[in-house]
């Protein structure tokens, strides 16, 4: 897990579009025979890339445990970042197995609107 020194290094190479230009990558799914129940991912392979750049994206933005045990350390830099691939990301909720929820969860925490 990045810390919040390599974070800023992270941010300046840009390594975080790397990882979104993966995610654009096409992920077949195969459907559930209950359309209440989750997606699976047609390739195993591919999956565990997709979950580890979410996985990458959620450290990116949020240093410590999004459960609450750990610390919260938000970057609001990486997290402005990210932003703009927020349907990106949500295109993955519906696939099990990859934690695009953690990833946007990360996206909001301790992230507050100005007075407009």
């Amino acid at each position: 897990m990045p810390t919040r020194t390599h974070k800023a290094d992270l941010q300046t190479t840009q390594v975080h579009n790397l990882a979104l230009k993966f995610l654009k990558l096409p992920l077949a799914r195969q459907p559930s025979a209950d359309p209440h129940l989750l997606q699976e991912a047609a390739d195993p392979h591919r999956k565990e890339v997709f979950r580890a750049c979410l996985s990458f994206l959620r450290s990116f933005m949020v240093v410590g445990d999004l459960d609450g045990a750990g610390a919260q350390v938000p970057s609001r830099p990486n997290q402005a970042a990210v932003l703009p691939s927020l349907g990106l990301i949500a295109s993955f909720l519906d696939t099990k197995g990859l934690p695009a929820s953690d990833t946007i969860i990360a996206l909001f925490i301790k992230n507050q609107v100005g007075p407009c």
